[in-house]
């Protein structure tokens, strides 16, 4: 909605797209990835209650915790090279993908390694 719904409010030289149609079908693969691995990577639905839970901060055994640690870190990892040789995800285009990683990576250090457990490694900033 929210790269459409104003454009009538802008002029055309003002618009802005987070969401460019030659790059929708790879925007959409890379966020079902990262929302799985790492946004969502450490949380799911409770059966018992209607918010999410961390699943790697609330692990009540050891295997729950390696299922979820290792596969988000191994995320991070691939995450990690995308973003050696590029500005964002898509090269110098901003999209998206990037604010929807961007919003677990900028707390990450500070919450979920510590409260959660998520601490094999930290990212860091430059």
């Amino acid at each position: 909605m929210f790269f459409t719904a104003f454009d009538s409010l802008l002029p055309e030289d003002k618009r802005i797209t987070f969401y460019p149609k030659h790059l929708a079908k790879e925007i959409d693969e890379l966020n079902d990835w990262v929302y799985d691995t790492v946004n969502n990577g450490y949380i799911i639905p409770s059966e018992m209650t209607n918010f999410r839970v961390y699943k790697t901060g609330v692990a009540i055994t050891q295997k729950a915790y390696e299922n979820n640690v290792y596969p988000l870190f191994k995320s991070l990892d691939r995450l990690d090279k995308i973003l050696t040789n590029s500005k964002y995800l898509f090269g110098d285009t901003l999209t998206e993908a990037d604010i929807r990683l961007y919003v677990t990576a900028i707390r990450f250090d500070a919450v979920y390694v510590q409260h959660f457990k998520c601490n094999i490694g930290m990212i860091r900033y430059e």
